[in-house]
């Protein structure tokens, strides 16, 4: 409630204030001073409000001290009321007002005034002065009853390397946002109960007693992406941290990670640290482990970050994205992630090495087995012969599946038989001639009247097949009928086919899906 009326009060301030200086007018007996007395004092008022209203309940003075607040509060509201309809008389008076426009002038511009408007924007004039003596005596009482900043978000514009003095103040600050693009350091030994520290500005860096802040549960620190920051072992104390954000490049994650058990939200700037981070593998509460990219590297270019095998015990990861995979060691590595425990995992994208060897794209393929509550599967640069995996059909709760330049396999998975498949997209797959009743998932169909019901692809609404340039086949079931009990993508209200040069003819059952848009592109290189 006192929040919400002081926060009125500071934007009427504002408006006020700011059309005086547009206007370059002259306010009588010093008032322009007073308002900017007023609004500060406004400001650190607002700033303690919530520890108030915390306390009021409990606390006598502090209730009091609320009360007298509202009391000033309205007033002020009543003189601010008073001069804008002081304005508005004026431009009345002055045949100046416009329709629609609500311009706030100052009303103690004196020029060609009669007696009576003087005196009255006098009167105006002391009640605020009077209103702000009321308010200076509550911003000292505010002290009597030690309230306590929660919350402070300080922007450094000075050119002077700030030394940050007035936090040793704020011993129970909880949230702390710093921008400062001088190469500062964030001074930590007088902020023991902060939970949430959040640091922006070109070379800014983590205070060196980090370790020290316990009570500590989110992190994010952003000193340019051209910047390598350390990080001091010590972060390894903070056992209550739940997300940790380095939007710049770290020369090195320290071991002592692996001890922040309740970690749930880890994000790591791209091109960062070059070794292993096998630390990472510890944090058994993870939720979401990315970079600024949205993924994470298993092996990229010779340097490794995370082995393939380091995402064993991460069963709470809810995305994981793998790139590089296909080497001869990542065939017991795939067995060891154990991918299929991993029950909240809702998003995989596997990328393979174009450099590796098909027969080991096909076992490491078959071995990455995700839980079934998978929804969403990208796999690019598959060199398989084969595209097949025993698990595929498993996905009862896919919503969305990608196969991008996979260039080598030539028949489909039985991916009609997909109960909540909503998207899939064929993308590059140059080796794919035919498509028929085994990318449905039945090869012949006794439709007779007595048949029971079937339906493949239920729930597919889009459905793209892009730059397939050797795909010259694509048939329905033997036994298809219109109006017969197989329903095949009856959901289907987007279909794409783009660069697919060779392709003579489209299934049959095409013209018994609710189809919305077709695009037909030829792409000739």
């Amino acid at each position: 409630m006192a929040d919400a009326v002081i926060s009125v009060l500071l934007q009427q301030l504002t408006s006020v204030t700011q059309e005086h200086v547009g206007e370059n007018l002259k306010l009588v007996t010093r008032v322009d001073k007073e308002l900017e007395s007023l609004g500060a004092n406004l400001v650190a008022i607002k700033a303690v409000l919530t520890d108030a209203e915390m306390r009021q309940l409990k606390e006598e003075a502090v209730k009091l001290w609320l009360e007298d607040l509202k009391d000033v509060s309205y007033d002020m509201d009543s003189v601010l009321d008073k001069w804008n309809t002081a304005i508005l008389k004026s431009k009345f008076d002055q045949g100046e007002l416009k329709v629609g426009s609500f311009i706030l002038f100052s009303c103690f511009h004196c020029t060609k005034l009669s007696p009576s408007v003087i005196t009255h924007r006098l009167k105006i004039a002391k009640e605020i002065q009077s209103l702000n003596r009321k308010l200076e005596m509550i911003t000292l009482r505010k002290n009597r009853v030690e309230l306590n900043i929660r919350h402070l978000n300080l922007i450094h514009v000075s050119l002077a390397i700030p030394t940050f003095s007035n936090l040793k103040k704020k011993k129970n600050l909880h949230t702390l946002m710093v921008r400062c693009d001088l190469g500062c350091m964030v001074p930590g030994e007088h902020l023991r109960c902060l939970k949430t520290l959040i640091l922006k500005g070109e070379l800014m860096k983590l205070p060196t007693n980090i370790g020290d802040l316990i009570h500590l549960r989110y992190i994010s620190i952003d000193s340019g992406i051209e910047i390598m920051i350390n990080v001091p072992p010590t972060i390894g104390n903070l056992l209550n941290l739940q997300t940790l954000k380095f939007f710049s490049r770290i020369k090195e994650l320290p071991e002592e990670v692996g001890k922040l058990t309740n970690l749930r939200h880890l994000l790591l700037s791209e091109g960062g640290t070059e070794t292993r981070q096998s630390s990472i593998g510890k944090l058994t509460s993870l939720q979401t482990l990315e970079n600024r990219d949205q993924r994470f590297w298993a092996f990229k270019k010779n340097r490794m970050t995370m082995e393939v095998r380091d995402f064993r015990n991460l069963n709470n990861l809810r995305k994981i994205w793998l790139e590089g995979l296909g080497r001869e060691e990542h065939k017991e590595e795939a067995k060891e992630a154990q991918l299929h425990n991993k029950t909240s995992l809702v998003h995989l994208h596997l990328i393979f090495d174009f450099n590796s060897e098909m027969e080991t794209h096909e076992i490491v393929l078959e071995t990455l087995q995700p839980h079934e509550n998978l929804q969403y599967l990208r796999i690019e640069g598959y060199l398989g012969g084969s595209f097949s995996p025993s698990w595929m059909v498993s996905l009862i709760n896919m919503r969305s599946l990608c196969l991008y330049e996979c260039v080598n396999y030539n028949k489909m998975p039985p991916l009609g038989k997909l109960p909540c498949l909503e998207s899939l997209y064929i993308q590059w797959s140059r080796g794919l001639e035919k498509m028929g009743a085994e990318f449905l998932g039945v090869e012949i169909y006794d439709n007779t009247s007595s048949a029971t019901e079937l339906l493949l692809f239920p729930k597919l609404k889009q459905l793209q097949i892009k730059n397939a340039d050797s795909l010259k086949e694509w048939v329905g079931v033997v036994g298809w009928k219109m109006n017969g009990p197989l329903k095949i993508m009856p959901s289907l209200e987007t279909l794409q086919l783009t660069g697919c040069l060779v392709l003579e003819s489209l299934p049959d059952f095409l013209e018994s899906t609710p189809l919305k848009n077709l695009e037909l592109v030829v792409v000739i290189f």
